[in-house]
């Protein structure tokens, strides 16, 4: 059963992804480090002292090798209970603002946090990040909010990531149960409707 248990380590959600960085970030800079949902800034702009970075999905999809479906992993038992595991890999597009009025300062704190996500790639890694790749860099904008000025540059990356979900087989059988017992009553009513 530990190997099962260091498998399931190796799967993570969007929001651990978050947590993780923001997790390593205060391990490195401990109060300096300033990291928030977008929204976030918007509503505590006080957060933005004298930089912050923020996140929020850019866009996120199913991989390309597990599909739409998830694909059977395996059959657990636990207190005398089976569960089906099932996995799912999924691309996303996280997209990281960098905040501040001063622009020298915003630049440096970008530069500092992409060095940062490749430094602790191998972390990432172990937490269940699949795969981390530099994407694209924004136009820098500049942001009102409470009539105070904000400049920011945006860099989105790639991240890959595989999610597992455990269902009872219990809840597997009676949804088989239901579905077929709905099939077949339905290909008699259609038999009957159309004859």
């Amino acid at each position: 059963m530990p190997t099962q248990e260091k498998e399931r380590e190796n799967y993570i959600t969007t929001s651990g992804i978050f947590d993780v960085i923001d997790r390593l970030g205060n391990k490195v800079l401990g109060d300096e480090w300033r990291f928030y949902s977008e929204i976030d800034l918007y509503n505590k702009p006080e957060y933005i002292n004298p930089t912050a970075i923020s996140y929020k999905i850019n866009h996120r999809t199913h991989n390309e090798q597990t599909a739409r479906k998830p694909m059977h992993k395996d059959i657990e038992e636990e207190d005398g209970k089976k569960f089906l595991v099932q996995g799912q890999m999924f691309d996303i597009i996280l997209c990281f603002g960098i905040w501040g009025k001063n622009y020298t300062q915003i630049n440096n704190t970008r530069e500092w946090f992409e060095g940062f996500l490749f430094e602790n790639l191998d972390e990432l890694k172990k937490e269940g990040v699949l795969k981390l790749l530099f994407d694209e860099q924004l136009e820098d904008d500049i942001v009102t909010i409470n009539n105070n000025y904000y400049a920011v540059q945006k860099v989105k990356y790639y991240f890959r990531n595989s999610v597992l979900k455990r269902t009872p087989q219990d809840i597997i059988s009676d949804i088989n149960i239901n579905f077929n017992g709905f099939t077949d009553s339905q290909r008699a009513q259609n038999f009957y409707e159309n004859n």
